[in-house]
């Protein structure tokens, strides 16, 4: 179903999409996507995961349309050391994705990534797999809910998701990347805050089950009154991020919100949202159209699902930040095109 006639991925059977930070990892395989309980190198599979917003460096930059593509790379790698004041003895990942304007000027989104960050999440997994294809930026995984129509490329959106070490905002306008911040509200933050706010440490395992399956619609009144205390101070934050991208980027309005978690919906959240900030909000919470028998899966699994099938049909479709990609066939490594030519 995956056949590539790329040189370094000629025949890929399966998509491994894996989240380097909880070390929770998915296979695409005959059409269905069940949990993957150990890696290993096999060159069948498509390895995906990507990189948090935490762990991002990013800018915007501008630059003439008369500088040839051939000159593009470079002029980025230059301005990005430039702009964001990046050690020059450092080696960063820079990747970018350019903007649709029409002015004089050429824009580009630049997304940066330190290679011992990269090295602290993804060495333990490249000891297990050899190689990974594909490291997205998480603000960028949103592209494919566009690419392939789930959600219409009009508009403004905004999503809100929130991951065990990380919880970033998102803004799209009309299909493509704006903006992005983390906001200091990862699930882990959450439930240390909370325990701060009830003076003690409460069960761990009880209060997620809680937040999960209840939210702020529990019926236990002590944790009903902590989570709407606690969401106020997110939400807080939130409404100060969109009144400064709506004055930065100047956006009308947010036209639609989707707000949703690595452990599933928080039950509530929306309807806090539409009624705190006053826009139309819904769960982050798609139909894939992917065959999965658990009852939530983490949805940054299958953003990277689609937009390992993106970059598959069109490897410059997506930013990638990988330093650890495949090596080439045998036939097209200099040895292997020594051997054939010696003995054709």
């Amino acid at each position: 179903m995956f056949l590539k006639k790329n040189s370094s991925k000629s025949v890929i059977k399966n998509i491994v999409t894996l989240n380097a930070y909880t070390d929770k990892k998915y296979i695409y395989k005959g059409d269905t996507y069940q949990p993957l309980n150990k890696l290993s190198y096999n060159t069948s599979n498509f390895i995906t995961s990507y990189i948090g917003n935490k762990d991002l460096i990013t800018t915007t930059v501008s630059i003439s349309r008369s500088i040839p593509n051939e000159d593009i790379a470079d002029i980025l790698d230059i301005k990005a050391y430039e702009e964001l004041g990046l050690d020059q003895a450092t080696n960063y990942v820079i990747s970018s994705t350019e903007v649709e304007t029409s002015g004089e000027e050429r824009e580009f989104h630049i997304f940066v990534s330190e290679p011992e960050v990269l090295d602290e999440l993804f060495l333990p997994i490249k000891q297990q797999t050899k190689f990974i294809d594909l490291i997205l930026p998480a603000p960028l995984l949103y592209k494919a809910l566009y690419r392939k129509e789930i959600l219409q490329d009009t508009g403004t959106h905004c999503f809100i998701y929130f991951t065990k070490y990380d919880a970033f905002i998102t803004f799209y306008r009309n299909g493509e990347f704006l903006y992005s911040k983390s906001i200091d509200f990862s699930l882990e933050l959450i439930y240390d805050k909370y325990c701060e706010m009830v003076g003690e440490k409460v069960d761990e395992k009880e209060f997620f089950t809680i937040l999960e399956s209840e939210g702020l619609k529990t019926a236990k009144s002590e944790y009903q009154q902590n989570f709407m205390k606690l969401f106020s101070e997110v939400f807080i934050t939130i409404n100060d991020i969109i009144i400064y991208a709506k004055r930065a980027f100047q956006l009308e309005t947010i036209d639609h919100m989707f707000i949703g978690s690595s452990q599933g919906p928080i039950i509530g959240l929306d309807e806090y949202s539409q009624n705190y900030l006053g826009l139309q909000s819904a769960d982050l919470n798609f139909n894939y159209n992917v065959k999965n028998d658990e009852w939530y899966t983490d949805q940054l699994q299958y953003l990277m699902l689609l937009n390992a099938f993106d970059s598959m049909d069109d490897e410059d479709s997506v930013v990638n930040l990988t330093m650890y990609p495949r090596p080439p066939s045998f036939v097209n490594r200099a040895g292997g095109q020594f051997i054939i030519a010696t003995f054709a």
